[in-house]
């Protein structure tokens, strides 16, 4: 069986000892990056009921699920990469983790902060009274900590990885993973927040007819960098196996 250029052994076990739970954690809460908890009649209710305060609440239960979770996951992967005698090659889901950080605090800085196009809920709660002012800046907030958190778990993985004698870093396969993860993060963002959920669309300033294009422009823009992450990432895996072989046959 070949083995993927850009996924190798070692970051599917990464992937199987911390993604998979985080992922299987994160979904049974609402899409990223508005966790208000577990979906079902209870919860809507209380939201109903109690508003905002329910929601924090529940934004508390999920959290903490999510945080206990990758304690829990991010130790099994510090004894694996410890444990493991294969070859260490740069992490792909550690470069992937960096660009969903990355993608965040890109986002929440240029199009929430300088450009102010639109803020985390302006879709829902439109900023016509203080109120709303101070519900999407706390909300902005809670963005922002969310790629904080995903920037700090890919520099933890890649420390664990560069801390073996034999690692192999890689720029080509660093730069393309990075853009593997901004773009994922930017498709996920423009569908799930801009047109699924409508929480808000990448420019609110322009007339409304206009927005829509905005919104296919972002997606575009995610699109390419996927593409050429993709291609960056497996260009470097390919030459580090050719310069191996090399070395090899010598």
């Amino acid at each position: 069986m070949m083995k993927s250029p850009i996924w190798n052994s070692q970051d599917a076990a990464l992937y199987r000892t911390f993604l998979s739970p985080a992922r299987e954690a994160l979904t049974s809460y609402t899409a990223f990056p508005i966790v208000l908890g577990p979906i079902n009649a209870s919860s809507v209710r209380l939201t109903q009921v109690m508003g905002t305060s329910a929601q924090f609440v529940l934004i508390g239960m999920g959290v903490s699920k999510v945080t206990c979770s990758a304690f829990r996951v991010l130790t099994d992967a510090r004894v694996h990469l410890m444990q493991d005698d294969i070859p260490c090659s740069f992490p792909t889901s550690a470069g992937i983790l960096l660009g969903l950080g990355l993608g965040g605090f890109f986002d929440g800085i240029v199009f929430h902060q300088l450009l102010q196009w639109h803020h985390m809920l302006s879709g829902w709660y439109p900023l016509n009274s203080i109120d709303n002012v101070k519900l999407n800046t706390t909300w902005d907030g809670i963005f922002h900590s969310v790629a904080y958190v995903l920037v700090l778990l890919g520099l933890y993985l890649l420390w664990q990885r560069a801390r073996r004698p034999d690692f192999q870093w890689s720029r080509q396969q660093c730069l393309g993973a990075v853009l593997l993860g901004w773009g994922i993060f930017n498709l996920v963002e423009g569908v799930i927040d801009h047109e699924v959920l409508r929480l808000h669309q990448v420019n609110e300033t322009v007339p409304e007819g206009q927005r829509i294009f905005w919104d296919i422009g972002f997606l575009l823009w995610g699109a390419a960098m996927l593409v050429m992450g993709a291609g960056m990432a497996r260009a470097g895996a390919q030459g580090r196996e050719h310069a191996e072989s090399s070395l090899q046959a010598r």
